[in-house]
Protein backbone atom coordinates (compact mmCIF):
# COMPACT_ATOMS: atom_id res chain seq x y z
CA UNK A 1 0.00 0.00 0.00
CA UNK A 2 2.67 2.52 1.12
CA UNK A 3 4.72 1.54 -2.53
CA UNK A 4 1.59 2.16 -4.33
CA UNK A 5 1.30 5.45 -3.11
CA UNK A 6 4.67 6.47 -3.13
CA UNK A 7 4.76 5.19 -6.97
CA UNK A 8 1.61 7.57 -7.57
CA UNK A 9 3.39 10.19 -5.93
CA UNK A 10 6.14 9.76 -8.20
CA UNK A 11 3.89 9.61 -11.49
CA UNK A 12 2.51 12.79 -10.53
CA UNK A 13 5.73 14.44 -9.62
CA UNK A 14 7.01 13.61 -13.04
CA UNK A 15 4.08 14.95 -14.76
CA UNK A 16 4.42 18.05 -13.02
CA UNK A 17 5.69 21.61 -13.75
CA UNK A 18 7.69 22.20 -11.02
CA UNK A 19 9.89 19.59 -12.14
CA UNK A 20 11.51 21.89 -14.71
CA UNK A 21 11.91 24.63 -12.55
CA UNK A 22 13.26 22.78 -9.56
CA UNK A 23 15.15 19.96 -11.12
CA UNK A 24 17.35 19.51 -7.74
CA UNK A 25 14.02 19.62 -5.39
CA UNK A 26 12.41 17.09 -7.62
CA UNK A 27 15.76 14.80 -7.82
CA UNK A 28 16.01 14.88 -3.78
CA UNK A 29 12.47 13.99 -3.33
CA UNK A 30 12.66 11.07 -5.98
CA UNK A 31 15.65 9.82 -3.85
CA UNK A 32 13.28 10.65 -0.25
CA UNK A 33 11.08 8.39 -1.57
CA UNK A 34 13.32 5.81 -3.33
CA UNK A 35 15.27 5.65 0.38
CA UNK A 36 11.85 5.45 2.21
CA UNK A 37 10.37 2.89 0.03
CA UNK A 38 13.58 0.67 0.22
CA UNK A 39 13.64 1.35 3.94
CA UNK A 40 10.12 -0.30 4.38
CA UNK A 41 10.56 -3.48 1.99
CA UNK A 42 13.89 -4.12 3.87
CA UNK A 43 12.01 -3.63 7.73
CA UNK A 44 8.84 -5.67 6.66
CA UNK A 45 11.42 -8.39 4.91
CA UNK A 46 13.36 -8.59 7.93
CA UNK A 47 10.20 -8.46 10.24
CA UNK A 48 8.95 -11.44 8.55
CA UNK A 49 11.68 -13.12 8.87
CA UNK A 50 12.29 -12.82 12.57
CA UNK A 51 8.59 -13.64 13.12
CA UNK A 52 9.05 -17.00 11.37
CA UNK A 53 12.12 -17.65 13.38
CA UNK A 54 10.17 -16.95 16.23
CA UNK A 55 7.45 -19.27 15.19
CA UNK A 56 9.91 -22.34 14.14
CA UNK A 57 11.96 -21.86 17.09
CA UNK A 58 8.57 -22.34 18.98
CA UNK A 59 7.51 -25.53 17.21
CA UNK A 60 10.90 -26.79 17.77
CA UNK A 61 10.74 -26.29 21.87
CA UNK A 62 7.29 -27.84 21.81
CA UNK A 63 8.25 -30.67 20.46
CA UNK A 64 11.93 -31.35 22.12
CA UNK A 65 10.10 -30.08 25.95
CA UNK A 66 7.10 -33.21 24.58
CA UNK A 67 10.05 -35.53 24.04
CA UNK A 68 11.90 -34.96 27.09
CA UNK A 69 8.36 -36.10 29.45
CA UNK A 70 7.62 -38.86 27.53
CA UNK A 71 11.49 -39.71 28.22
CA UNK A 72 11.25 -39.12 32.29
CA UNK A 73 7.99 -41.02 32.56
CA UNK A 74 9.49 -44.05 30.57
CA UNK A 75 12.64 -43.70 32.98
CA UNK A 76 10.80 -43.34 36.40
CA UNK A 77 8.51 -45.97 34.63
CA UNK A 78 11.15 -48.48 33.92
CA UNK A 79 12.76 -47.73 37.37
CA UNK A 80 9.73 -48.38 39.17
CA UNK A 81 8.92 -52.10 37.91
CA UNK A 82 10.14 -53.42 41.08
CA UNK A 83 8.69 -51.25 43.26
CA UNK A 84 4.92 -51.33 41.31
CA UNK A 85 4.86 -54.96 40.81
CA UNK A 86 7.33 -56.62 43.46
CA UNK A 87 9.03 -59.03 41.19
CA UNK A 88 11.42 -59.84 44.07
Amino acid sequence: MILLLLSLWRELLLNNSLKKQNSVHFLALCYETDFLANFFFLQTNHLRKFLEFRVGMGIVDNMVAKCKYVIVVVLVSANGIDFFFNLK
